[in-house]
């Protein structure tokens, strides 16, 4: 066996093969690179779970959740609390008469502890501590000096008339706590828009993922119907301007189908921007969505439910309470004022500090009732009265009627969902009588009896007929959602799909 020998020629062989072979290799990555993939499909469940995640204006609203319980935080800590520390200097110089004069320096220290209380009063702990440093010159002679001075006391204030009780001092938390359960309604109708948006944006997603199959298949119908009429042209059995109305009906089927898919992509870029999705994601929807409903739904019984579910109605609730709130505020603040305050403290005073802390025997006591009656000028107190109480008319007037909008939107939704639902049955008979109506069309253009023009009208009714029982289904959906969205109660997972009652195997008893 002869040894293989690697000559120049076949490394030129070789090379030549590689670099034929290398555009061709890189050709066919580059095409697995580029193939496209196949867009998420995404059912409405998992729309609304994630658009209840990451819609921007629901984040939004939440965030009022938290701007809410700080407000709270801030009203209860005007009732906390609190250490106060004070330090001031001060020099003077003052002559006296004739050549004396005198120089000091005071440099005071002051603590307080204040304790206020849910009556209104609050108490007041405190120890001020003082040095007095200075000279005084008479002619020639310097006299220096120093003294201290301390004291401690206790001060209480009680307001007895304007703003006494717990009752009217809780009034800023009071409102506050309101304030937070009306954030949370504003969440909670947040939501419910947004469940509505996205199911109304899904359906019409649907709708024209619907319209493109039925494009498509009127656009086989006509592709089918050139190629049959060119060969029957090609053996003579039909003539040649037969072909110029295939061939017309091929071109505005095509036309049918972009515009659909421009339908699609922009019902679907809708849709994700309300979900939260990058407008760049690849996504689908799913059309078998679509399918016969029923609901039995009674206007009355869903208007009674509405009234205690509806989070704009809660929030009304809500606002009325905190004019209320408001009301007593402004009618307290109209009347006089009559406070009870009391002081109790020792003072000591000597020229050291510890001798001056040891010398508190010196009793400071006052107690006094102050009252302050307005004689004029309380104008603004008696406005501020009126004008909460027009508040509280505003708000009446306001529910009563959002009550009765209510009920009327109420009644208007479930007569287009009954509406709706008498279409489905309409459209669908109309379907199968158009379906019947191609086959025999076909036939007959088979044996002549009609020219390609008029089995393109008969095309174009299956089409629309196909369309119209496609929008009657997703209209119900819409419908149910819309009924939903007035009651603020799921309600499309209740809806009883009419193929499944059917395909359901019957029991033997």
């Amino acid at each position: 066996m002869r040894p293989h020998v690697f000559t120049l020629a076949n490394f030129c062989l070789l090379s030549l093969a590689v670099l034929l072979a290398g555009p061709a290799a890189r050709a066919q990555n580059a095409e697995d690179l580029i193939q496209p993939q196949e867009p998420r499909v995404l059912t409405l469940d998992q729309c609304l779970a994630i658009g209840m995640e990451n819609n921007i204006g629901l984040r939004q609203v939440r965030l009022g959740t938290d701007i809410s319980l700080l407000d709270r935080i801030r009203a209860e800590s005007a009732f906390d609390p609190g250490f106060e520390l004070d330090l001031s200097t001060r020099r003077s110089e003052s002559p006296d008469s004739g050549s004396s004069s005198r120089t000091s320096s005071q440099l005071d220290l002051a603590m307080r502890y204040r304790m206020p209380t849910w009556t209104g009063g609050g108490w007041v702990f405190s120890m001020d501590q003082g040095r007095s440093t200075g000279s005084t010159n008479v002619g020639e002679t310097t006299s220096a000096f120093t003294s201290y001075s301390s004291q401690v006391g206790i001060a209480y204030n009680l307001p007895l008339l304007e703003g006494y009780g717990e009752r009217m001092n809780r009034i800023g938390v009071r409102r506050a706590d309101l304030g937070v359960l009306r954030s949370e309604a504003q969440v909670n109708e947040a939501e419910r828009s947004l469940r509505l948006s996205i199911i109304e944006a899904y359906m019409r997603a649907v709708l024209a993922a619907k319209q493109i199959e039925v494009a498509q298949v009127s656009l086989q119908t006509a592709e089918n119907l050139v190629d049959e009429v060119q060969a029957r042209i090609n053996v003579g059995q039909l003539a040649p301007y037969e072909l110029l109305a295939a061939q017309a009906g091929l071109a505005e089927r095509r036309e049918a189908l972009l515009n659909s898919d421009t339908v699609l992509a922009t019902a679907l870029d809708s849709l994700k921007e309300l979900v939260g999705l990058p407008l760049t994601d690849e996504v689908g929807v799913d059309p078998d969505i679509l399918k016969a409903i029923y609901l039995d739904v009674d206007p009355d019984d869903l208007f009674i439910l509405a009234q205690r579910n509806r989070p704009d109605l809660v929030d009304l609730d809500l606002r009325m309470q905190q004019a209320q709130l408001d009301l007593m505020l402004a009618a307290d603040r109209r009347q006089a004022s009559l406070s009870w305050n009391t002081i109790v403290g020792l003072a000591g005073q000597d020229e050291d500090l510890p001798q001056s802390l040891g010398d508190l025997s010196h009793l400071t006591l006052y107690t006094g009732i102050e009252y302050r009656l307005p004689l004029g000028g309380n104008r603004a107190a008696e406005a501020d009265v009126s004008s909460a109480q027009l508040a509280i008319d505003q708000l009446t007037l306001q529910r009563i009627n959002s009550l009765r909008v209510l009920q009327r939107d109420i009644r208007s939704a479930v007569e287009v969902f009954r509406n709706a639902l008498l279409r489905i049955d309409v459209t669908s008979q109309g379907l199968e009588v158009q379906e019947v109506k191609m086959e025999s069309e076909l036939a007959r253009h088979e044996l002549g009896l009609i020219t390609s023009r008029d089995l393109l009208e008969f095309d174009l009714d299956l089409a629309n007929a196909r369309l119209a029982y496609d929008t009657a289904l997703a209209d119900a959906i819409t419908a149910l959602s819309r009924i939903e969205y007035l009651v603020n109660l799921p309600m499309i997972d209740d809806a009883v799909v009419i193929g499944d009652i059917l395909d359901e195997p019957e029991v033997d008893e």
